[in-house]
Formats: C-alpha cells, structure tokens, sequence
C-alpha cells in the first residue's frame, strides 16, 4: 500500500525511498510536493512499478533516471 507524502513547505522534503536508492536523502524545501509513498518499511521497485520489502527487489537493469 502507498500513502500521500506531503511535506508542506515548513518541513524538508526527503527522496523517496526505492529499490536503486533506498537511503532517503534531503531534497531541501519544496513547496507544493505531493507523491505516493510506501508504507510499512516497504520500497518502491521502479521497475515493477509497486511497492517491495528491500530483498524482493525485481531487476532494475533497464530501470534509467
């Protein structure tokens, strides 16, 4: 399952986490940001297109930023 990450503009936005880059990282203030985001300490495998635990990670080969 997925939630809406929404930080408002008085927190720092962090990355999402997936399956290529699971360390979450500061993206600074944004405004206006909304996205899913996995629940439950789950990954986002953006070559399945679904959230994952980290070890249940698909091929992310032809996966490209």
């Amino acid at each position: 399952g997925t939630f809406a990450y929404n930080p408002s503009c008085e927190n720092v936005t962090m990355s999402q986490r997936t399956c290529r880059k699971p360390e979450a990282r500061s993206l600074g203030y944004i405004c206006d940001y909304i996205r899913c985001e996995c629940l439950q300490q789950k990954y986002w495998d953006e070559a399945a297109n679904k959230c994952v635990q980290l070890e249940e990670c698909s091929d992310q080969s032809k996966v490209f930023d």
